[in-house]
């Protein structure tokens, strides 16, 4: 099939809408309550995003929108013609771009990236389509859509200590996450998605060949459907869920990235000298190198890197690292440092009721005084765990594993009422 196809309404409703409607949280529920985004990542249009309001720009329905019934019946086909008529009502306010690439390789990136630079058109950058208010896949513009890149992280890889002079991209990294302490890396192409990483990591940890090796956990996106070198690392990558505070921001995992420049050339880079300074959590960089790619075809093993200065590497590396998906280049493969498996596992802080007792909570819920107290009484709680757990008799170490919850206090469920 191609890898460029033209949207349309048709496609939008006929793939992604019943997904949506099907769901009780529809249609102003931020999260999928019981359909799932997997149901929409991979379809073939490549325009499903993580809500139904994100067909239209800045994911905000129309006012004419609001209010009418969407509501999915036994006949599929009426039900999308329904919504096609719905849809192409509002055609003025939706958000679909005016093409959409798959690329499936690094020359299909280049070419597009050039041609778009020849002919003045807009480019915006999507794998799983989480943004808050879809940018990436905005009017007017050509969507690469990078799902269909090659993907890397079923491979983990211990690190050795580099030959001298291998400059190579797994060299490269590890040599930088020994100088971390850290003994393991993993590759992520471009498209994958937290689930794939995840499950590598996994399947390292429970292979039966490595029962007495090292045990490795891959600080992450709190969703296997979030893209894993995408818009999460682009915007900083908050993993509050995922050892945050013990290991840093997602952007501090990163040891070499591999990108395609807004001129179209294939560049990979990260640093390539550091020091030790007990103000960080990881040697400070002081060099960053880059190499460009001087032979952008399909095949890898054909790629020739070639030491270059097209571009300041040093804050593009700083830029590429929270600065914006899709704002500096397309990025292909990056390089991940790997942690060692903590002990027990993850640790989040719950707030649990200590009752279910409905009349106990009726008397807590109807006091403002109440409420306000215990309100306060948690956050203190919180506070002190976090920033002073010599207090309340936790260590440093224990603190900082903690990672939160999605039940965590105040979005714990109360009993129903009724329920003793």
């Amino acid at each position: 099939p191609s890898i460029l196809m033209l949207p349309s309404i048709y496609s939008f409703a006929e793939q992604c809408t019943r997904t949506y409607m099907d769901d009780p949280s529809f249609p102003f529920g931020i999260l999928l309550q019981q359909g799932s985004n997997w149901q929409l990542l991979d379809q073939t249009s490549g325009m499903c995003a993580d809500t139904f309001s994100c067909a239209f720009e800045n994911c905000e329905f129309p006012a004419s929108i609001i209010g009418r019934d969407f509501t999915p019946g036994p006949d599929l086909s009426r039900f999308v013609n329904e919504t096609v008529a719905v849809l192409a009502e509002n055609e003025e306010a939706l958000n679909f771009p005016d093409r959409i690439l798959h690329p499936a390789s690094i020359a299909d990136v280049v070419a597009s990236v050039r041609f778009a630079g020849e002919h003045g058109v807009p480019l915006t950058v999507k794998t799983s389509g989480h943004h808050y208010s879809s940018a990436s896949a905005r009017r007017g513009t050509l969507n690469v859509n990078t799902r269909g890149l090659p993907a890397y992280s079923s491979l983990i890889q211990e690190c050795g200590t580099p030959a001298d002079g291998d400059m190579s991209y797994a060299a490269s990294a590890c040599r930088l996450a020994l100088a971390r302490g850290k003994t393991a890396l993993v590759r992520v192409g471009g498209g994958e998605v937290w689930d794939a990483v995840l499950r590598s990591v996994l399947a390292f940890n429970s292979d039966p060949a490595n029962a007495e090796g090292n045990k490795y956990m891959a600080l992450s996106g709190a969703s296997g459907t979030v893209s894993a070198a995408g818009g999460w690392l682009a915007s900083g990558g908050n993993s509050a869920m995922r050892g945050q505070r013990l290991y840093g921001l997602g952007v501090d995992q990163v040891l070499q990235m591999e990108m395609v420049l807004p001129d179209g050339t294939h560049v990979r880079f990260g640093p390539i000298e550091w020091e030790n300074d007990p103000g960080y959590l990881y040697p400070k960089t002081t060099l960053v190198g880059g190499y460009c790619n001087e032979n952008t075809v399909a095949d890898e093993s054909a790629w020739v890197w070639k030491e270059c200065d097209i571009v300041d590497f040093g804050k593009l590396w700083m830029a590429a690292r929270g600065g914006g998906g899709g704002t500096w280049g397309i990025v292909t493969s990056l390089i991940y440092q790997l942690h060692p498996r903590p002990v027990g596992g993850h640790r989040f802080m719950k707030f649990l009721p200590l009752t279910n007792n409905t009349d106990v909570w009726s008397t807590i819920l109807d006091d403002k005084n109440m409420t306000r107290s215990l309100d306060e009484a948690v956050e203190d709680f919180k506070i002190e765990f976090y920033h002073n757990p010599g207090a309340l008799g936790v260590s440093e170490e224990d603190s900082n594993a903690c990672g939160c919850d999605w039940s965590a206090y105040p979005h714990f469920k109360l009993p129903k009422w009724g329920q003793d």
